[in-house]
């Protein structure tokens, strides 16, 4: 699902489909979570990892003050970002307060920090999903091993700015940019 388009609604949605009208933030739907595009809302509902493997089960209050219970299929895996969609339960469509958008949700799939499963644990979760493709390395002696860190991509392309000093100067490097350069081949 595209999500351009969609707005993200700063004041709270009045909604005018019975004769209560509620314009005060909900549980589920607080001030600026609500996205809307024309009769159909979005909103994010934030699972964690076991729910999003094993299930789960969660109460969406809409705003006319009704309290929906959504659960997911029994095996169904949901990826982060998956968004699916519940008919009839978006905005009443103007002049035809009987016919609704779609309320979409899209989840937020919360992992667990480092460190917070023991090795015990690791060995059953990998014992209980399907395997994953065995890398095998061969010659490894022309492999040189490294290790990854916790990155900003907001840092992207700034690894030469500031943080590191080149002992001489590079002939390669007039600008100060570092890096290959890339050419096309003449044909």
């Amino acid at each position: 699902m595209d999500l351009r388009g969609w707005t993200i609604h700063a004041t709270p949605i009045a909604y005018t489909g019975s004769r209560r009208k509620s314009s005060h933030p909900h549980s589920i739907f607080p001030l600026c979570s609500v996205q809307r595009k024309g009769d159909d809302l979005l909103v994010t509902q934030k699972i964690k990892l076991v729910e999003a493997l094993c299930g789960c089960t969660f109460v969406v209050e809409h705003l006319d003050g009704r309290k929906l219970l959504v659960k997911t299929a029994p095996g169904e895996i949901i990826k982060p970002g998956e968004i699916k969609a519940i008919d009839d339960e978006g905005m009443p469509m103007h002049k035809n307060p009987f016919v609704k958008g779609k309320l979409y949700v899209k989840f937020d799939v919360e992992f667990p920090g480092a460190g917070k499963i023991t090795p015990e644990k690791i060995s059953l979760i990998a014992g209980a999903l399907p395997a994953g493709d065995d890398m095998q390395v061969e010659d490894s002696e022309n492999h040189e091993e490294v290790t990854m860190h916790d990155a900003d991509l907001a840092n992207l392309g700034r690894s030469n700015q500031g943080g590191r000093s080149h002992g001489g100067h590079d002939d390669d490097d007039d600008e100060g940019h570092g890096g290959q350069r890339v050419q096309c081949a003449q044909q």
